[in-house]
């Protein structure tokens, strides 16, 4: 009598096993090129509406731009675009605006903490005021944030930004409205004036022209990145000009504000404490008729866009976590870093540069287990290769 050949359970246990072993290999390998891909895509996107914005500028010979839009669950991420234009500027002529330069220790000599401001009238005064005039809080919506003021308007003019304030707590002559100066003014025939006033409304620099804020381009689309990829803010390099931020205890989180204030992580220096931040928008990228990015972001530098996987960034897991002994911090998807060089317009994308030779700590030679810095192929101009 034969025996019939087969299988012990062993067997059958090591080959589900091995089974068992390959697939999750092959899903490991296959979700991660899934998400790379989903990147690479998403890279494309927003390069594409960055440099259709600026193809827009050069062609309609006026500023066009980009808004970046918020995902409305999380304003640390932007899953979208929006086409932008200028709507100008409004210029008022000589004689509608008066500057002065308030006296805290009311002497004659204007210290240097003083702040310079652009006064017009909104009727709140006795009598009539000198015409023409600016109500600057009638139309203080419409401005551009932030604010933007050419004095004297015309060709001969200099911007300066400025922000929106009441008298208080300086005293004025009459009228109560009026842009305070973020940005120094050069005293203009006396630089020690007798009184508050620098320059009056009969001088050549009681004209301006202020800028209007961006409007959404008619008959275009918005603009949205592939479905569960995003860029994230907090673990980009975006102007300071964007966004303010606090370093707080939990509990002393603000609640109820808008744009809301948004808990970016713990904060690495202070113990107990987590970083929050608010961002201000609208977040505008704007082109000039020469292709390069105009208004106050064009100075503060390159722009370095993290295009990443959604549910990284909403894990709020660093990017440049290379700790390989807790996974559950090691992000699962790639990051891309998208490039914006203002003074070009330049838009290219980049690989995260995850090596690790420095301690971010201490700066001395040494590994850490945090990459150097992500940005390096971007600030080297080593474009990604796949």
């Amino acid at each position: 009598m034969r025996r019939r050949s087969g299988f012990t359970l062993t067997e059958l246990l090591v080959v589900i096993a091995i089974l068992l072993l390959l697939s999750t290999l092959a899903f490991a390998v296959f979700g991660t090129g899934k998400s790379s891909d989903r990147m690479r895509s998403g890279a494309r996107s927003a390069q594409s509406a960055l440099l259709g914005a600026k193809d827009r500028a050069m062609h309609a010979r006026d500023l066009r731009g980009v808004r970046l839009t918020f995902d409305q669950s999380n304003f640390n991420l932007v899953n979208g675009f929006v086409y932008v234009q200028s709507l100008g500027t409004l210029t008022y002529p000589q004689g509608s605006i008066q500057l002065e330069r308030p006296d805290q220790n009311q002497d004659t000599n204007p210290e240097s903490s003083d702040v310079l401001i652009v006064r017009g009238f909104d009727g709140s005064e006795p009598g009539n005021p000198q015409l023409p005039f600016v109500a600057f809080l009638q139309f203080s919506a419409a401005f551009a944030s932030p604010g933007r003021i050419k004095i004297p308007a015309g060709g001969a003019g200099q911007w300066f930004t400025f922000s929106i304030g009441q008298s208080a707590p300086y005293i004025l002559q009459q009228g109560n409205e009026c842009l305070v100066l973020a940005t120094p003014f050069p005293q203009a025939l006396n630089p020690y004036p007798t009184f508050v006033i620098a320059d009056d409304r009969s001088s050549g620099f009681s004209s301006c022209e202020i800028q209007l804020a961006n409007d959404v381009l008619p008959f275009h689309q918005p603009m949205t990145l592939p479905s569960g990829c995003v860029i994230d803010l907090y673990r980009s390099q975006i102007p300071p000009a964007w966004y303010s931020q606090q370093s707080v205890l939990p509990n002393n989180v603000p609640q109820g504000m808008t744009p809301p204030w948004v808990i970016c992580g713990p904060d690495p220096a202070v113990a107990g404490n987590v970083i929050i931040r608010q961002y201000l928008s609208p977040m505008d990228i704007m082109f000039s008729p020469r292709g390069n990015v105009t208004g106050t972001i064009s100075a503060m530098g390159a722009i370095f866009l993290c295009i990443r996987d959604m549910r990284d960034a909403t894990r709020q897991l660093d990017p440049a976590n290379l700790n390989f002994t807790n996974t559950s911090l090691i992000p699962q998807g790639d990051t891309l870093i998208l490039a914006l060089y203002p003074q070009t317009g330049l838009v290219q994308t980049f690989e995260a540069d995850l090596t690790d030779n420095r301690n971010n700590s201490t700066g001395n030679t040494g590994a850490d287990q945090i990459a150097d810095d992500i940005f390096n192929f971007a600030k080297l101009g080593m474009a990604a290769s796949r």
